[in-house]
């Protein structure tokens, strides 16, 4: 591999930069960059058909290096500034985030909408499992945990390089508007909730998870075509968001055929 530059100085202003971009969420949405810790998140954001600004690696082999526009040789102590993980990847890329068709979004499919789900890897996992069950796309509001966060990445193990992703900082607005043409399913503890198991799935919906501690908000039930709660052993009231949105996802998607 032939490296266009090295860098071995902490104080290297590129070394600064991406470290502060690894852990700063707005600074990623600012710029339109995120990066990829190891090999197997770089080389799918690769496939992944998203813009490869730079690859930095201590010295192993990239399969696709001549496709990025900067290829640096790292030392192990820089790598390690740069990094969020206890133990520095071989490789790290920095890219441009996916560009959406949003034009998908304005028409009928089978959605999955998060409220207000912070921890970055519930909502990982989330989007691994929505990616896995058919979900046309995702919408976010602005409260969620970093889509492109580095522990969100790893933890949807790159399926948000996949998933059509709408954020929005008005999610009750944008599901007014969406519900004209999906019918919307709110997950909620609530006496008048349908048991999951019983919900009639159309072919076209919204599927709306909450905070991991407080649910949804009063404006997003207010929307609500129907809620819906999930039966459970009365010693336990609820599951950890990205839990509940599994079994959901799977009642949802893989019980209307979404992918059998």
């Amino acid at each position: 591999m032939a490296f266009s530059e090295q860098i071995t100085s902490l104080q290297n202003e590129t070394v600064k930069h991406l470290a502060k971009l690894a852990r700063d969420t707005s600074l990623r949405r600012k710029e339109g960059l995120f990066l990829t810790e190891g090999e197997k998140l770089t080389r799918q954001a690769v496939l992944a058909g998203c813009r490869f600004e730079m690859l930095l690696t201590t010295g192993k082999e990239f399969p696709f290096a001549d496709k990025a526009k900067r290829q640096i040789l790292l030392s192990p102590h820089c790598a390690e500034k740069i990094s969020t993980m206890p133990s520095a990847p071989d490789c790290i890329g920095l890219f441009s985030m996916p560009e959406y068709d949003a034009a998908l979004f304005e028409k009928p499919g089978r959605f999955l909408a998060l409220e207000g789900v912070q921890d970055p890897g519930n909502v990982g996992t989330i989007l691994r499992t929505a990616l896995a069950f058919g979900a046309d796309g995702v919408i976010a509001d602005g409260c969620c945990g970093d889509l492109f966060s580095p522990k969100a990445l790893r933890a949807s193990m790159g399926a948000a390089l996949h998933l059509p992703l709408l954020q929005t900082e008005n999610l009750s607005k944008t599901l007014a508007e969406k519900k004209k043409q999906n019918r919307l399913f709110v997950t909620a503890l609530r006496e008048d909730a349908i048991s999951l198991p019983t919900v009639s799935v159309p072919d076209h919906f919204i599927l709306v998870i909450g905070n991991e501690g407080h649910g949804v908000s009063d404006a997003t039930l207010s929307l609500a075509d129907e809620t819906v709660i999930i039966p459970m052993n009365g010693k336990i009231q609820s599951l950890n968001a990205s839990s509940a949105a599994s079994v959901a996802l799977y009642e949802f998607f893989v019980r209307k055929g979404a992918i059998i």
